[in-house]
């Protein structure tokens, strides 16, 4: 049995238009999860703290069942919360990124077609150089200029 890249395996299921090689600050916060069947994996309304890719096995999302290549957990990291229960149908192998891993992906890697739920990052030349996620300390709105 050949082993796979967890970094590898998870940026062609959740960061597609993205290069490995710019998602490789992230290898050391990638882990592979073993679980056996009946496990539970999240819980709807409580908080989504990473998001995953089913590389083996089976889940339940809801009431719909997902199999390898399945991103879970990308809105719900999006959203805080997890808005389905998520169950594994059997023995199951994820690699799991943390909430705060893929924010850094989000915010710090402009992409042209985003995983749906993910944050997206502004385009670098729209930031105009500002920090991006927060407000400016003592900003207000903006009136048109004359």
């Amino acid at each position: 049995m050949t082993r796979t890249d967890p970094l590898a395996t998870l940026a062609a299921a959740a960061f597609p238009d993205l290069p490995l090689t710019s998602l490789a600050p992230l290898r050391p916060y990638v882990e592979v999860v073993r679980l056996g069947a009946g496990a539970r994996l999240a819980t709807a309304g409580t908080v989504a703290r990473e998001l995953a890719v089913v590389v083996r096995g089976e889940v339940r999302v809801g009431g719909r069942r997902c199999g390898p290549g399945t991103v879970v957990g990308a809105e719900s990291v999006a959203a805080g919360q997890h808005g389905a229960t998520v169950d594994a149908l059997g023995s199951v192998e994820l690699v799991v990124l943390p909430r705060r891993s893929s924010r850094w992906v989000a915010l710090t890697q402009p992409v042209s077609s985003p995983n749906p739920g993910l944050p997206r990052a502004p385009h670098p030349s729209r930031t105009r150089g500002r920090r991006v996620g927060r407000p400016r300390r003592g900003s207000s709105p903006r009136s048109p200029r004359p």
